[in-house]
């Protein structure tokens, strides 16, 4: 679950290329990933963001393969998120 702001997230590093390279590389290994584009710049997301990512650490305990979303995302899930 990779979190970037968008084409204006850009702090040092432009977060959204950074991000999707970051996301090639996990698959490139045979991970799973997927982006959250919530499109606020460099801000972090409150509220609803928190709430999916423990919904994420909590269907995805520490060794869980494979990922409980490889064929979609929870029903309700952030709406800003996409699987590849």
């Amino acid at each position: 679950m990779i979190f970037h702001g968008g084409p204006s997230d850009v702090v040092l590093l432009m977060f959204q290329q950074t991000s999707e390279m970051y996301q090639a590389v996990i698959e490139d290994r045979g991970g799973f990933a997927f982006i959250c584009d919530h499109g606020m710049g460099h801000s972090i997301p409150q509220g609803p963001a928190q709430a999916g990512v423990w919904q994420f650490f909590r269907d995805h305990p520490y060794g869980t393969k494979p990922s409980p979303y490889k064929d979609g995302l929870p029903k309700g899930f952030l709406a800003y998120c996409a699987l590849p």
